[in-house]
């Protein structure tokens, strides 16, 4: 009796298949990360609301209870935005205003453009992120405060 193996696919449909597969590993990783951080983040929330500490601990870092809801759906762009800092090789802890940073990052959680920053990051591009990112400007100009030796 003759054995015949069936074609292997051609070596650009098979890397294709197992980019793909890597891919969907990796969204399922950060889907899993996602619900454990958000599921983290609803536990402390309930034992600061517990002790009556929320709302002072939402006033030390400038938000309001409105805004818990979108804090925790957004755990996995929070994810993007420190990815995001590295790449343009900023550091969260240098960027200088408080007020600022939280700014960015509020734009970051509530964000459209998860999906094209993701993709952008993934790709390891170094340009193009002002196609899709609404902090673009805000980076920019941190990027050119940092070229510049300054920090407003």
């Amino acid at each position: 009796m003759i054995h015949v193996q069936p074609a292997l696919p051609a070596r650009s449909a098979r890397t294709g298949l197992l980019q793909r597969l890597g891919d969907a590993c990796r969204g399922a990783r950060d889907a899993y990360h996602d619900w454990r951080d958000s599921r983290t983040l609803r536990r402390e929330i309930d034992v600061l609301e517990t002790q009556h500490l929320l709302d002072s601990t939402l006033a030390d870092v400038g938000l309001s209870r409105a805004q818990l809801p979108r804090l925790a759906s957004g755990m996995r762009r929070h994810r993007l935005f420190h990815r995001m800092l590295a790449r343009l090789g900023l550091e969260s802890a240098r960027l200088g205003d408080r007020a600022e940073l939280n700014e960015i990052m509020w734009t970051c959680a509530s964000c459209t453009a998860g999906k094209a920053c993701r993709h952008w990051l993934d790709s390891g591009q170094v340009d193009g992120y002002q196609t899709f990112c609404a902090n673009a400007p805000a980076f920019d100009r941190l990027i050119a405060q940092r070229s510049a030796g300054t920090a407003d």
